[in-house]
């Protein structure tokens, strides 16, 4: 039902939008690297089926030197991509589901009491919505001014991309980002603040994404889940494929 190539695309043009200096990683190898001090800002996306997968991680160790950086394994990386990289000693830092939906069964659930979402495009107010995500997902304080300049120098800021928040009392208390490209509307930095969990927020601004990429024309819907999983399957996401992600220090 779901076409889990054009899925897997958008996530790899999300991360590809954010700039990317420095040399590419060779032939059949599609990478970025944004210099930032945080592993998920630095990585591979996907080899070749013909790469030489230990060839390939000497190459990326000079690319990312002195970065932490990330290489993600999902559906149409090359078989025993996984069990090489674990030979090779690398670790497993996490796993994720690759989730879909049809956007036609989408629908808007009311607002948490109090609460506002508002959509914001371009550049505007990304160093307080940056700001309001980044402690959600352990990014350090010092990481922030250097991410929310990244956010705004993304290459799709003006296109494909639109940012969403939800709002208590005029405060941040919640973020999501979407990017809508080639018919599918991807889901990105759902966030929720501490204080404010369990109220409905992420779903609020999940579908306000959703309904905003069909708007442009998008007709499936996806995200990666790990532990907020079940709050998707709720929505009626659905799984499509894994997400593995290998880590490696500086």
């Amino acid at each position: 039902m779901f076409d889990v190539e054009k899925l897997v695309e958008n996530f790899r043009s999300f991360w590809q939008a954010f700039p990317s200096p420095g040399e590419a990683l060779g032939a059949g190898v599609t990478g970025y690297r944004t210099g930032l001090d945080g592993a998920a800002y630095n990585g591979i996306l996907h080899v070749d089926e013909e790469s030489d997968v230990p060839a390939v991680l000497d190459r990326a160790r000079t690319h990312f030197e002195g970065l932490p950086w990330v290489w993600w394994v999902g559906p149409d990386s090359p078989i025993g991509t996984a069990a090489c990289l674990e030979s090779l000693e690398a670790s497993l830092a996490s796993s994720a589901q690759v989730m879909a939906i049809s956007l036609a069964q989408v629908t808007a659930p009311p607002p948490p009491a109090g609460i506002k979402i508002v959509q914001v495009s371009g550049d505007a107010g990304v160093d307080e919505w940056v700001a309001s995500y980044a402690p959600q997902f352990g990014i350090p304080e010092a990481v922030v001014p250097p991410l929310a300049d990244a956010w705004r120098r993304r290459s799709d800021i003006t296109g494909g991309l639109r940012r969403f928040q939800a709002l208590h009392e005029g405060s941040i208390v919640g973020t999501t980002a979407l990017l809508c490209r080639d018919g599918v509307a991807g889901i990105y930095a759902v966030s929720t603040a501490k204080t404010q969990r369990g109220l409905g927020i992420a779903t609020a601004l999940t579908s306000a994404a959703l309904l905003a990429g069909r708007d442009m024309g998008a007709t499936t819907g996806t995200l990666q889940a790990a532990d907020a999983a079940p709050l998707y399957d709720r929505m009626g996401f659905e799984k499509v494929a894994d997400l593995n992600l290998f880590a490696f220090k500086p």
